[in-house]
C-alpha cells in the first residue's frame, strides 16, 4: 500500500534491501533523518541514528556514547531507536564514533541513518576533497539540497571555488 506524503515513499527507499542510509549535502540532513526515524518508528522498525561528522543533537533522544555501546540493544528494545554518537562538549553536537564500531551495530537495528556530511546550516554544500564522509558499509546515499527560494543566496565565490574557476569567468561577458 502506497502512503503518500511519506519521505520513505518519496525517496523510494527500500529499507529491507538497503538498510544503511547515509545522508549528505546541504541544509536539511538532520531534519530529514529525524523525519525518516519517525516514519520508521511508525512502521515498528528499530533505528540507529549516527553521524560520521557532526550533527545537531536533541537531548530528548535516547543517546548511547562510544564508551557504552553494549547498551545499544537495550536502548533499541526500550525506545525503538537510539542516537549513537559522542557529544562534543563545546558545541553540544553529536560527533562520530569509530566507523568500525558503528559498522558492528548494523545487525542490531532494522535501519541505520547516518549523517555523513557537514554543511553548517548552508543550503548548498560544495564538498572539500575529503568530503563527504560516507562509511564504506552504506547501502544508499541520499543527497539533500534546500530550495534556493527557502534560504538566502549562496556566497558568490562558492560555485567558482567548486568549479575551480575565477568568479568573473562564470559571468556572461558583455559584448
Amino acid at each position: 500500500m502506497k502512503r503518500y506524503g511519506y519521505f520513505l515513499d518519496l525517496l523510494k527507499l527500500d529499507i529491507e534491501k538497503y538498510p544503511v542510509i547515509a545522508v549528505v549535502g546541504g541544509g536539511g540532513k538532520t531534519s530529514l533523518i529525524y523525519r525518516l526515524n519517525e516514519e520508521l518508528q511508525a512502521l515498528g522498525k528499530k533505528v540507529i541514528i549516527s553521524t560520521t561528522t557532526h550533527m545537531a543533537y536533541d537531548p530528548m533522544l535516547p543517546l548511547v556514547k562510544s564508551t557504552d555501546l553494549e547498551q545499544v540493544s537495550e536502548m533499541l528494545k526500550e525506545h525503538g531507536f537510539a542516537a549513537v554518537a559522542d557529544i562534543e562538549e563545546t558545541s553540544g553536537k553529536m560527533c562520530a564514533i569509530e566507523e568500525t564500531a558503528l559498522k558492528k551495530l548494523v545487525p542490531l537495528c532494522d535501519v541505520m541513518l547516518i549523517e555523513a556530511d557537514g554543511a553548517k546550516r548552508k543550503p548548498l554544500k560544495v564538498p572539500a576533497d575529503w568530503e563527504p564522509v560516507i562509511p564504506d558499509f552504506a547501502d544508499v546515499v541520499v543527497s539533500v539540497m534546500v530550495s534556493p527560494s527557502a534560504r538566502p543566496p549562496i556566497a558568490p565565490n562558492t560555485p567558482a571555488l567548486f568549479l575551480k574557476k575565477i568568479w568573473k569567468h562564470l559571468l556572461p561577458q558583455k559584448t
